[in-house]
């Protein structure tokens, strides 16, 4: 009897020295990986957290140009926020009011730009010649075939 029960305690052991060390490395990982981004206020981080730079990049912007947009993206992340924070408004019209946003923040930096910059912000936005976003409509539902007579 003492021997199986040494047998057993062996055999637990003998398996939990490659579990634990897997367990430490598994530790070692979760250490390598970056802290996630503070949440302030009990906002969540912005999917694009710096926009402005982004578009700095993207449009090649000037100095003046990134002090002259800088504010309008701030208030349009204030606008945001406070629609999103706002629970009286219907769904349908929460994302109406986002567009609106979104559409009167573009207004207000467009005229900014030079032209080029402006063809390329209108690109990356998708908007069409005739001033409207370039997204296609959905497509219309196939019509069901006529079901057979006999």
């Amino acid at each position: 009897m003492n021997f199986r029960k040494t047998g057993w305690m062996m055999l637990a052991l003998a398996l939990s020295g490659p579990l634990a060390s897997n367990m430490m490395a598994q530790a070692d990982k979760k250490e390598d990986k970056p802290a996630a981004p503070p949440v302030v206020n009990g906002a969540k981080p912005a999917p694009r957290a710096d926009r402005l730079s982004s578009m700095a990049e993207t449009l090649k912007l000037t100095d003046a140009q990134k002090e002259k947009i800088k504010p309008i993206l701030e208030d349009e992340t204030k606008q945001i926020k406070a629609l999103r924070d706002d629970k009286t408004v219907p769904r349908e019209n929460r994302v109406t009011k986002y567009l609106e946003i979104r559409k009167a923040t573009h207004d207000k930096i467009r005229p900014i730009l030079d032209p080029e910059q402006a063809k390329q912000f209108d690109k990356n936005r998708g908007v069409a010649a005739g001033g409207r976003a370039a997204t296609p409509a959905p497509p219309a539902p196939a019509a069901a075939p006529a079901p057979e007579k006999k």
